[in-house]
């Protein structure tokens, strides 16, 4: 994962896509919460959430790719901002 705010946004598509494949598949929790840890000291970087009835109103059809993206992304909190 990458080390500033870009990288790491860019980076939480491809950790959501894999959330939502295995809520698809039926995996049953109210949502996901990541802390993005740097990989040179394992210190925190970052923390987002995807909250589980997004991915459902995404899979239902009720909202499309964007609006999902949009609200995981306003979910992200740099850890030097907290």
């Amino acid at each position: 994962m990458g080390t500033d705010e870009g990288e790491i946004a860019s980076e939480m598509g491809y950790i959501s896509g894999a959330y939502i494949g295995l809520i698809n598949r039926g995996l049953e929790t109210e949502q996901m919460n990541v802390t993005a840890l740097d990989w040179m000291d394992d210190s925190d970087l970052a923390y987002w959430y995807v909250e589980t009835e997004w991915v459902d109103e995404y899979l239902d059809g009720d909202i499309d790719e964007d609006e999902l993206s949009m609200r995981i992304l306003l979910t992200l909190e740099m850890a030097d901002e907290s």
